[in-house]
């Protein structure tokens, strides 16, 4: 994977967990920025198989080139303001097409699995117990 692909995969899972300090989003009191989530991407996709690492880089290339289709911004995604990183994910999220939207169920679940793979987010959202090893 190269870095360009782990900064943009990072970047949407930044998008859909946000922390209280990001600008003018609502958040979580604990973001994704404040952990480790390049190592856990790293990890993650050394260890899917071809096709669904294939699949998921693909759908990430796509979302990440495509945001002057769904809100007329003609950058990256990773390169959008918070506020407009959010309208984005919304756009697809609330698309008319199955596929589109199954594409952010899809991110949110490669995210949720590491950031909640956390001790401290588990700790936070009340799990009676929480693992002590990161998902790294």
């Amino acid at each position: 994977m190269s870095r360009y692909e782990r900064r943009w995969i990072v970047g949407v899972v930044h998008a859909i967990y946000p922390s209280d300090v990001t600008a003018g989003v609502t958040g979580f009191p604990l973001g994704a920025k404040e952990f480790p989530m390049d190592r856990f991407v790293e990890d993650f996709f050394r260890h899917t198989s071809f096709q669904a690492r294939w699949g998921l880089r693909f759908a990430f290339f796509l979302f990440q080139i495509l945001p002057f289709l769904f809100i007329g911004r003609f950058r990256f995604f990773h390169r959008l303001d918070p506020k407009d990183q959010q309208r984005y994910l919304e756009c697809w999220h609330y698309h008319r097409f199955h596929v589109i939207r199954e594409v952010t169920v899809l991110f949110k679940l490669v995210a949720s699995l590491g950031f909640c793979g956390f001790p401290e987010v588990q700790e936070r959202i009340g799990y009676d117990k929480p693992n002590r090893q990161p998902p790294l």
